[in-house]
């Protein structure tokens, strides 16, 4: 080690755990929701009773299908993901 190599690391994990402190999380979690709650409907109307087998293997596909239809859908545009410099839209 050189001497210009003696820094120490002070890194903790404390606080680790906690999700940032900022709208965006709120955000992705609300979108994430959303898309959630859609994508079991879609299972529900597809398999009918035995929907939450259908939605464990397809969930992949069923949460695409729903982030696509909060993207393109005008009524839906509270639960979208917003990038930098868009207004919230209420």
């Amino acid at each position: 080690m050189r001497e210009d190599e003696s820094e120490n690391c002070t890194l903790t994990f404390d606080g680790v755990q906690e999700p940032p402190h900022n709208y965006t999380w709120q955000d992705v979690m609300r979108h994430s929701n959303a898309c959630e709650m859609l994508a079991r409907q879609a299972a529900l109307k597809e398999a009918g009773p035995d929907w939450p087998t259908y939605f464990a293997k397809h969930r992949a596909r069923l949460m695409n299908e729903a982030g696509q239809l909060i993207a393109r859908t005008p009524g839906l545009a509270r639960w979208r993901l917003r990038s930098d410099g868009e207004q919230k839209v209420s």
